[in-house]
């Protein structure tokens, strides 16, 4: 990254260069001019590249906590559905097996009406029998009374 800030020790460098190129002609201190820019735009990249790379590991280190911080979040709202769908999931088998003990009383009570109901229809079938026996047996007796006194 080539920033402007780079640029002004060029500057200097170069005003340094026609100053120092009209004060004299001296080869040594031009050339000590040259290694003194040089060594400070040295200093000048290393800074930099530090820079940029405690920049990139915060950035890294951002990122990261961001993707541990969602992970989590997704984690625990899944978790939470996945709770929620199990207390769904149980009121259903409640509610299930509720309604299955709810039909299998009806469905004894049903049967017992049936055979109470049955149980009453021969109760009367067996007293009707009865009854008609004994008009029967009246009757023969009538009868044979009746054949007995005017026999």
């Amino acid at each position: 990254m080539f920033q402007m800030r780079h640029i002004t020790p060029l500057l200097f460098f170069a005003i340094l260069l026609a100053t120092t190129l009209a004060q004299a002609d001296d080869a040594t201190s031009i050339i000590q001019s040259v290694l003194n820019v040089d060594r400070a735009l040295e200093e000048e990249i290393k800074s930099d590249l530090a820079e940029a790379r405690d920049k990139k590991g915060q950035l890294k280190n951002q990122i990261s906590d961001y993707v541990k911080n969602t992970a989590q979040q997704l984690k625990d709202a899944l978790s939470g559905k996945l709770d929620k769908l199990r207390e769904i999931e149980e009121a259903y088998k409640a509610q299930e097996y509720t309604d299955k003990k709810q039909a299998m009383e009806e469905w004894k009570n049903l049967v017992h009406g049936i055979n109470q109901t049955k149980a009453a229809w021969e109760v009367a079938k067996e007293t009707k029998i009865q009854e008609e026996k004994q008009v029967k047996t009246y009757e023969l007796l009538k009868w044979c009374f009746v054949r007995n006194v005017s026999g």
